[in-house]
């Protein structure tokens, strides 16, 4: 009796896992049918183990480990399975970034800003919901003079610039060499040298990466003001580089204005395209079982909370980090003021009077744009609480 009680629990809990299964497939993949090959369920630590494959319009998720709770077997589809890709990130911050703070005076820890940043660079990435992508700051470095002479390769003919052919594989080897990079599956230098590239074909000027090179510690260069967040397109554009996620710049990848991967002459990236999608969702699926570098347990950085650079500016003034002259925000009157929080634009002024000169400026990433709305990329956007879950 027992025995037989125990199969019909086990069978109900596969047909349980297989719905919630399907309507997750369903949202994130789009419609179709789903297909459960060679199921078994093996318990053990609050895990459900679907060996073999799922089958779904041409998305295999093969094995998928399933989570649930005591609620399960009352019946309820509480059954959660998110799939993730979850990086550890270090940033490698060099003299000329570290300086740039603090010409523009800003008394907030880099680690804080660094942080923020990556925080950035996830949100540019939250689009890909299957598998998701996690990022965990692993550690922030500054490095001297002395220790960059080893890896940047400089130019001084007109004025300072990086080669970031030399530049890239100089860091990696000194990376590997110098840094305890146990945790980290992605090393990141930061500078705010102009770089300039006199071989590659310009899509990206201002990052540079090795493709598909995500589990053999992959190292990234990006330009950054230090004090703008302005490189973390560049950072986000680099990780699914990294992760296999080609250019939006071919007939089966189009050109388009609102995709993380297209050149950057195009104007406010709102998400990824599918090729980049489809990228991510074959780099978690060929690796489903082996045991790759970012399946690795990370702790989150539990000193500092979630945030987005409105929150960074909050202590940091915005518009004389913009222009060291126009330093006021433009009063209400004046013809640069912006009264429109939808065009996520402000102006900055010389003074405070309604006559002043001024220009109009970007707002800085999260900053509420309307209900449940938030500036991206200058843009305003759809936002809910469970973006930065």
């Amino acid at each position: 009796m027992k025995s037989w009680v125990m199969f019909m629990l086990l069978g109900r809990i596969m047909v349980e896992v297989a719905v919630v299964l399907g309507r997750h497939c369903q949202h994130h993949c789009g419609a179709g049918s789903l297909t459960l090959e060679n199921a078994s369920l093996h318990l053990g630590n609050g895990h459900a183990f679907i060996a073999n494959s799922l089958d779904f319009k041409g998305f295999r998720c093969q094995p998928v480990w399933v989570r649930w709770n005591c609620s399960t077997f009352l019946g309820a589809n509480t059954i959660s399975m998110m799939p993730n890709i979850t990086l550890g990130v270090r940033f490698v911050c060099d003299s000329s970034l570290v300086k740039a703070r603090h010409d523009k005076n800003h008394t907030t820890p880099l680690r804080e800003y660094i942080s923020i940043f990556l925080n950035t660079v996830e949100f540019y990435l939250r689009k890909s919901e299957c598998p998701e992508v996690k990022l965990v700051l692993t550690g922030v470095n500054e490095t001297t003079k002395e220790e960059e002479s080893h890896f940047e390769k400089t130019h001084n003919e007109f004025r300072l610039t990086l080669d970031p052919t030399f530049t890239l594989g100089l860091f990696q080897k000194w990376v590997q060499e110098n840094i305890n990079f146990k945790n980290d599956d992605i090393v990141f230098l930061l500078t705010s040298i102009l770089i300039e590239d006199h071989i590659g074909d310009g899509i990206s000027p201002n990052g540079y990466s090795y493709f598909n090179e995500i589990c053999s510690l992959g190292v990234g260069l990006v330009r950054d003001s230090g004090v703008m967040f302005d490189g973390v397109l560049s950072v986000a554009q680099q990780i699914a580089h990294m992760l296999g996620s080609p250019w939006d710049i071919s007939d089966t990848c189009p050109e388009s204005d609102e995709t993380l991967m297209a050149p950057r002459y195009f104007s406010s990236p709102q998400g990824l395209s599918e090729c980049t999608k489809e990228a991510l969702r074959q780099q978690y699926n060929n690796n489903t079982i082996n045991d790759v570098c970012w399946k690795k347990t990370l702790k989150p950085d539990v000193s500092s909370n979630w945030s987005l650079p409105v929150t960074y500016f909050k202590t940091e003034n915005y518009c004389s980090t913009r222009h060291s002259h126009r330093v006021f925000e433009c009063p209400e009157g004046n013809r640069y003021h912006v009264a429109n929080a939808t065009e996520c634009f402000m102006g900055c002024c010389v003074n405070n009077t309604k006559e002043a000169s001024g220009f109009k400026y970007s707002v800085p990433d999260g900053t509420p744009c309307g209900e449940n709305k938030i500036c991206i990329y200058a843009r305003c956007s759809e936002f809910s609480k469970e973006n930065s879950d």
